[in-house]
């Protein structure tokens, strides 16, 4: 029981730590077009 939940533990921290870098390449992605778009608006 406690291997099992270990394992299930870890495949839950890998998940939470693969949202959390997906959201951080979203947030880079949208900073870059941001860069790109803002200097058209001055």
């Amino acid at each position: 029981m406690v291997t099992v939940s270990n394992m299930n533990f870890k495949v839950n921290n890998g998940k939470r730590q693969q949202s959390f870098h997906f959201f951080l390449n979203i947030v880079k992605d949208n900073a870059e077009i941001l860069k790109k778009t803002l200097p058209n608006f001055k």
